[in-house]
Parts: C-alpha cells; structure tokens; sequence
C-alpha cells in the first residue's frame, strides 16, 4: 500500500489544481449561537470581510448537509420555487446593506422546526465560501400552577404544574429565606414539541408552610414564579400500622418492577444471539467504492477501499452517477438478491453516516438522509448517534463503534446495523419494497471533516483511480506540470527545515510529514497531550507519529533526480545554457558570461565564482561554528532546569517510600493493639457466660424438682382416706424442704478487668484523637491579593494600593512586558500558589462585563485566546446581562440574586476551584478534576469595558 503523499504528488502531476486563486473574501458573522422566541421573527445577520456588494452574487441558505433551500438568491432575484415548503412565505432576504456586503435573513414566525445548524454559502462566480451557525428556540409558558395532591409520607404532597416551555425548564422549590428544597421534577414533552413540567414536594408539620415555586427558561435567563400556604390543621397525624403498611407496598413495587427488567435482559441477550446467529454464517462482500458517484470534495485511495474528504474541490467530470451538493460516494456492488455482510471502520471524530442506497437514489442537488429518499443509514453527528428515520431515532450506545458491521437481506428487506467492535447490536430498518431494485453500500462524509472510512490504505483523488495500483510493479502517469523534477522535490522537503526529509514520520490524524528531529523539537516542552500541526493546525496526540518508509524511498528519488540533472546540465545557466563562472554580489547568485553583460546585471559588482565560493565558505563555516556554539549554551541550560526539577522527583519518591513504610507500621501497630484489646474481652465475655450457664442449671433442676411434687400432691387431694395417708410423713417432710439460692460468686476480679480494659479504651481513644488532629486537613487561608502591574493590559488603571483596577481611556505608558496581557485585558495577582487552601473576595457590584477566578503562571499572554480551563484558567464572568462559568461550551448560571461580591475558593491539593456568593451563602460554580498539572496558579481579573470595576476586599 503507497503512502499518502506519494500518491497525491503523482496526482498533482497528472491533472494540475487550476482553481487555486487567491481567497478574495469570507462570510463572518456572531461566534455564539442565534437564540429566537417561538412565534416571532428572528434575523440571521452575516456579512461579506472585506465588504464587497452581493447584489450579482449566488447566496444560498440551507439546514446541515441533507436538505434543500431556506432561502436562494441569484443577481437580484429570489426564487421561491427552490425553498423547502415549510419556508416558502416565512424568510426574506433583507437588502438595506446589500453593497456593503452585508447578507441578513429573516425568518418569520419561527417554530421548533426551525432550530438546528444552517449555512450559508456565497458564490461570486470564482470564489465560494462557506459558514455556519446554530439557531436556539426558546419559550416561555405560563406561570405554575400549585395543587395539594393528598397525603404521602406523614406530609402533603404539593404539586406544581406549567406548559409550553421549551427548551426543557428548571423548576424547584424555595422557602421565604430563598433556599432551595428537596423535589422531584417530571418533564413531558407534549405533540407540539414544548414541555410540560411537574415538579412535586412533601411539605410535613416541620417544614416552612409557605413556599414558591420558580420555574425557569435556561436560555432566556427569565423565570415566573407562585407562592401557596399551607395551614398546619390539615396535616395528618400517623399510626403505626400505616408505616408497616407502606414498607410492604414499597416491597411489593420493587419485586414488581424487577421483574420487567430482568425480562429486559433476558430480550436484549436473545437478540444479539439472534445477530450472532444471522451475520455469522454469511460470507463478507468484497465492498469497493465506485469512483464515479464519488463528490467533487471527497478523496478515495488506489484500492478504492478508503474515503476522506481532501483538502480542495477536485475538477472531476461530470456524469449522471455522481453526487454534486451531498458529499457522498456509492459502492461498485450493487445486490439484488441473497444476503451480505460488510463491515465499514469509523473515526471518533466529525460527522458521517454509513448504511445503503437504492440505485434511483437523487445524485443532483441537496437530498435528505432517510428511507423517503431510499436511504437507510445511521450517522454521528457531534457527539450524538442516530438511526435516520423519520424523524430521527436516537441511538443509546454505551461506548463509540469503531467498526460498524451492516447486513442486508434482500428477500427479507431488512438492513441491520451491528457494533463488531463490543458485539452489541445498534440498530434495524425495515426497507421498503425493492421491486427487483439494485441496492448499493453507501458512505457520506460531513462538510470540515477528517474522518477516515476503512483505514488501510492511504488516499488519492477520484480521478486517480484509473491508476494501476502498486502491487502491479509500474506507473504509466502522463507529466502535465511544468517541471515535474523541482515539484518532487519540493514534495520530498520538510516544511520546518526546509531540506530533504532526513527519517520522515507522518501524523496519522492529518497525513502530513516532517523529518522525526523537526516535529520532536517542536512538540518538546509543550503542556499538552495534543498540540497543532505546524501545516495545517489540527490537533494530534504528539507521540502518535509513525515512520513513513515509503516517503523515504521518494526522497531517495527526488535525490537522484537533482544530482542527475546537474551532472547533465554540468551547473549551466538555465537562460543561456552558459556555464556558470561569475557571481553576483548584488543579486546574490552565480550568472554566466552572457549574464554579465546583459542589462539584468549592468553596474552589478561581479567576482568570480571561485572566489565568492570561497569567501562565502568562509562566513558559512563563521556562521557553523556560532550556531554550534549557541546550541551547546542552550543545552547547557536545558540540562541546568532540568536538574532541580529532577532532584525533586527523587526526592519525592524518597519521601513516598518513607511515608509508606511508615503507614504500614502504624498500620500493623493498630492490628497487634486491637488483637490483644479483644482478647481480654473475649476472656471477660466467657466467663460471665460460664456464670450465668451454672446459675441456669440450678435454677431448672430446682423447678423440675418442684414440678414433680406439685403433681403428687395434686395426685393424694384425689385418693381415699387410706391412700392419701400413706407415707404421709415422708411426703410432709418432702414439702418442708426449702430451695437453697445458688451461691453467688465474687464478681470483683471481673469488673476489675474490665475497669482495666475501658481505661485502656479511653487512652486509646485520646491518642486517636490527637493523631486526627495532627492528620486534619490544613485550614483555609484568606489571601490579601495584590495586583501584579507587570501583567496589567496598557489600559488597565491600577490603584496605588494594588487593590483595584479599571479601565483606562487611553493607553498607559508602560514597558513592554513579555508577562503582560495584550489584546486580553486582563491582570494577574502578584503572588501565586503551588499547595494549600487559599480564598480571596473580589467586589463586582461596579461591573457589566468582568470575569474572576485563577489562571497558570504559563497561560498564554500574548495575542487572543479562549478563557477556558483548557487554556489554563478557570473563571465566572457576567456579560450581556448574564452569569456563566468560562467553560467551553460557556455554562451559563441561573442565579436568583445579583451577588455585589464574588469569594475565589482554591484547593490545590484536591484540583478545585469553588465561586462563593457570601451574602446569600450560596454556592455559585464548581470546578473539579481541574488537573492544575503542578503548575502554579495565580488570581485571575478580567474587565471587559469602561464601565467596570473591580476593588478586591
């Protein structure tokens, strides 16, 4: 199998890119999503950078990647005719700013149907450009209603009830002081798409009688609210024999709830043997893309195994099989009959959707992903899975599939979808009748995406595929570029050191290649598990490199072509085909006789080239010995950083070794004291036992003895006279007898020892509590921050004291700084922390736009990024009305009460970072698992315009 880049470099030779002009604009628009309400118009503003008229530009609006028009606009005119049926009459394209570039879409009377991603494209006749946004629907229901629903638990059930909110709401329970109280929410989503919310609490005798109920829009940040009264004479009071009475009802519900779910188990393993059972057997197809249905955008490899979607749009010709706006390709094999199997490797990243296809499946224009259109398929889009029916049904899977197995049985008209990977089936259509219809494997791959279909083989583009593979022996390729030579080895140079590739690996994610010494000095040193590209910026894990033999051998080649073109040319001037003998020292390049005198170099200063190689063989060999020189310094001053830090670790591992030897003889200290403690006891406990066996003894042998004469005495009352007086003497003297008391034993020596054994018990516990005290965990710190100016943004305004910070109107003059926030505008504390617990307060009352909280000393100050614990800062904000921890996406908070001040609560040891309200008591955000990688943290301030301020107390 040929490696990627060789493949693409014969391809460029053969059929030449001509629509690599130069980019003449993009579509901009808002970084955060559009929110709309429910029954009113929104506007999708976006706007051509630089601004350039629009008014003879194609633009068109579309939802993701499987459907038709929004709206479709060309050289003045709108065409209604190409618009989905539920947009036609509801958009307008507004044309106020249309020569300024501006490119606005409003819809009216927007519905549920229309959130989701949409794009925009922009077509000038040479250049197309391409975005997209998301649009939030919103809506707000009613106030709730409040209902007593009878007694449960010792208490009344209160009930609170709205409709017709969406997204789903949050609703709770909150007493006169503003707590919030324990509840339980239900939500229903109604035919019309909107929530139906309930939310229930027990109210007992104890609890606060007066109580509110909020229910709250997340996105609009907006909430309604009702308030009810309980009166204390309508509480119930409980016997005991309802308690009993409910413990056996809650007995009886579980035994009755488990028994569906076991039935549960039982169907879901009866049908992945029923899988087994059915895909086994059958022999996979030998599945091979076809070329010709293959999209302008996508790439297939020389087996035609693979598919990626490639970096450019491919001029590719076009014929009545291939799919032009839906970037999607069918498979060569085409089944009619019997049942087959396949298996198709997905990637964790981007959107795809894998599954079949009948043969009149629609290759022109945009099409919908669903067996309306004769597709059957599922697909990831993001992070969800998703059967695409209609409408879709969303796939519950525990762990992502890397390899999809699909089954078609033809007679049957089903296609199954099954998990190889963990064995677990996904899901099943039920194809609707075939009629004798071909149906074909089908593969789409979503708009910016990288996913890999099957990778085994390394990918070339659609036209490409008429090459003969490499297991054949030979290329036959037609050069169509101007110097194929200078194109392969440009191809064959590493893009960091400019040279031929010396041990070239490639980065699996992207394709791309670079010598192993180059990409390793640039992923050193970096903090993070993946880091860019250098060509092309996407991410990668940077161990994930793998050698690339093949590139090796086409560095090899492109080698031997140079050294044979200058042994042909014998270093001949390329213009004049004259040897080269002078130099030119204002032009800085070796030039022929004919050159000399031509009007390109006249009044040039000329030497001969011997002695310019010589003089630049000197400075060369100058510049050699420098470079060395500073490279050994550097080394030099690596080895002495990593040398403490090192000495640390070693020491680190020293104090864990001590520490747990340690541990482990205390640990057996407490297993000896405890085995001998209990002993005694045991001892103690036995003989109370022997005590009290012997007493019992005495006692039943004396009542059996008194058992027997009662029964004889009763026997005389019932004799006759002689009878009764018979050996009446003995029986007498038998009555008088009295029953001695067993002999009580002197107890003294064994309350001693246990006197003994609880003193030594009360010491034990002193001790114990004495080494919790040493144990516990050390004690919050209040921190009095100061600013740090050094880092301070040239318009911030630091007070003298260091206490607060505003923004200035004009810039400071201040010095450049390496530790200085430019364009952020931010500002550290000058004192950071590396352990312990540590809390500070920030006063925010004087702010409309701010963020606090802590960032690394290593966090990027120079040019924009994103405020995010992956940049290395954790943070609250407030802007645009709103209150949001600075996550990635943001995490916005529904907070009741504006707090005037923030508390900053950093544990270090246990990676979290805590944002208190300390007039409400209230807890406002949490970070946890913040992994601060041992790297020190410092308090972090935000301002973000000139109405704000921040003092901290």
């Amino acid at each position: 199998m040929t490696s990627f880049l060789f493949i693409l470099i014969l391809s460029f030779i053969a059929h030449p890119v001509n629509n690599m002009g130069p980019v003449q604009f993009t579509v901009t628009g808002p970084l955060s999503p559009v929110t709309a309400t429910l029954g009113e118009d929104v506007v999708l503003r976006y706007h051509l950078f630089p601004r350039t008229s629009v008014q003879n530009m194609e633009i068109k609006w579309f939802r993701s990647q499987n459907s038709s028009y929004v709206h479709y606009y060309q050289s003045g005119r709108d065409y209604s005719e190409r618009q989905q049926v539920k947009y036609q009459g509801r958009t307008q394209f507004l044309r106020d700013g249309i020569d300024e570039g501006k490119v606005d879409l409003r819809i009216f009377n927007v519905s549920l149907f229309d959130e989701g991603e949409y794009y925009c494209s922009v077509n000038n006749g040479s250049f197309y450009q391409e975005t997209s946004w998301d649009v939030k629907v919103t809506a707000l229901g009613p106030a709730p209603v409040i209902s007593i629903e009878g007694y449960k638990k010792a208490g009344i059930r209160a009930v609170c009830q709205s409709s017709g909110w969406y997204p789903r709401p949050k609703m709770l329970w909150r007493d006169p002081s503003g707590k919030h109280l324990s509840s339980f929410q239900r939500n229903f989503q109604m035919d019309n798409g909107l929530f139906d919310v309930h939310n229930e609490i027990i109210v007992t005798q104890s609890s606060n009688h007066n109580l509110t109920c909020v229910v709250r829009n997340i996105l609009l940040n907006k909430e309604k609210e009702s308030t009810i009264h309980i009166a204390i004479d309508v509480f119930p009071h409980t016997s005991p024999w309802i308690v009993g009475l409910c413990i056996s009802l809650v007995v009886s519900l579980g035994l009755a709830l488990s028994i569906p779910y076991l039935f549960k188990i039982n169907r879901t393993l009866a049908a992945e043997l029923g899988w087994r059972n059915m895909v086994m057997p059958i022999e996979k197809a030998n599945i091979t893309l076809d070329p010709e249905t293959a999209n302008h955008d996508l790439i297939l490899s020389a087996d035609q195994k693979n598919v990626i979607q490639g970096f450019m749009w491919h001029r590719l010709p076009d014929n009545p099989k291939r799919f032009d706006m839906e970037r999607c390709v069918l498979g060569s094999e085409g089944f009619s009959s019997g049942r087959h199997y396949w298996e198709v490797e997905v990637g964790e990243e981007g959107y795809w959707a894998v599954g079949v296809a009948r043969d009149s499946v629609r290759r022109k224009g945009r099409l919908t992903l669903d067996p309306k259109e004769g597709i059957w398929a599922v697909e990831k889009c993001r992070v969800q899975y998703q059967a695409l029916t209609v409408p879709e049904t969303p796939l519950s899977l525990r762990k992502s599939p890397r390899k999809l197995g699909i089954y078609l049985d033809y007679e049957m008209e089903q296609v199954a979808f099954h998990d190889v990977s963990h064995k677990t089936p996904i899901f099943t259509f039920r194809l609707a009748p075939l009629n004798g219809e071909r149906v074909f494997p089908f593969l789409h791959v979503g708009v910016g995406c990288w996913l890999t279909l099957l990778l085994e083989a390394y990918a070339l583009p659609c036209e490409c595929m008429k090459l003969p593979s490499t297991e054949s022996g030979t290329w036959s390729i037609k050069m169509a570029t101007p110097n194929p030579e200078k194109f392969l080895q440009d191809e064959a140079t590493c893009s960091i050191c400019l040279d031929y590739f010396q041990d070239p690996v490639m980065v699996i994610n992207c394709g791309h290649n670079f010598c192993r010494n180059c990409i390793t000095q640039c992923c050193e040193g970096s903090p993070f598990k993946a880091i860019p590209c250098p060509q092309c910026r996407r991410p990668f894990p940077w161990k994930n490199l793998h050698p690339n033999r093949h590139l090796w051998n086409i560095v090899d080649l492109a080698k031997q072509f140079s050294n044979k073109r200058a042994n042909e040319t014998g270093d001949l001037c390329q213009k004049h085909r004259e040897p080269l003998k002078l130099f030119c020292e204002h032009d800085q390049t070796p030039i022929c006789v004919v050159c000399d005198r031509s009007k390109a170099h006249k009044n040039h200063s000329v030497v001969p080239i011997e002695e310019a190689a010589q003089v630049y063989r000197g400075k060369l060999q100058h510049y050699l010995q420098v470079l060395k020189e500073d490279r050994e310094e550097i080394l030099s001053h690596k080895s002495e950083l990593e040398k403490p830090t090192q000495d640390l670790l070693k020491d680190t591992a020293a104090e864990r070794k001590k520490l747990s030897l340690e541990l482990q003889q205390l640990r057996k200290l407490f297993e000896k004291e405890e085995q001998r403690l209990l002993s005694q006891l045991d001892e103690v406990e036995k003989e109370v036992e022997k005590r009290e066996a012997e007493n019992v003894t005495a006692f039943s042998e004396e009542i059996s003895r008194l058992d027997a004469l009662i029964r004889e005495l009763e026997q005389k009352c019932q004799e006759p006279p002689c009878g009764l007086l018979q050996n009446i003497g003995s029986t007498m003297n038998r009555c008088k007898d009295k029953f001695q008391l067993p002999v009580t034993r002197d107890s003294s020596e064994l309350k001693r020892k246990l006197q003994i054994l609880s003193k030594e018990s009360a010491l034990l516990q002193a001790d114990l509590k004495k080494f919790k005290e040493t144990l516990s965990e050390p004690k919050w710190i209040e921190e009095n921050v100061m600013l740090d100016q050094e880092t301070a943004h040239p318009r911030f305004l630091v007070s003298d004291d260091r206490r607060s910070v505003s923004w200035g109107s004009f810039r400071q003059e201040v010095p450049y700084s390496p530790k200085r926030f430019e364009p952020a505008r931010c500002v550290l504390g000058s004192h950071g922390f590396m352990s312990g617990k540590h809390h500070w307060t920030v006063d925010v009352e004087d702010g409309t736009f701010w963020a606090v909280g802590v960032a690394q000393e290593s966090v990027q100050r120079k040019g924009k990024f994103n405020f995010v614990p992956e940049e290395g800062v954790w943070a609250v904000g407030f802007s645009n009305g709103q209150y949001k921890a600075l996550t990635s996406p943001p995490d916005f908070l529904m907070l009741l009460t504006h707090p005037n001040k923030i508390q900053v609560y950093l544990d270090y040891e246990n990676e979290a970072v805590t944002f208190w309200d300390p007039e409400e008591h209230a807890e406002l955000y949490r970070f946890e698992s913040a992994n601060f990688k041992g790297k020190t943290l410092f308090p972090f301030f935000r301002i973000g315009d000139m109405k704000t301020s921040l003092l901290l107390c």
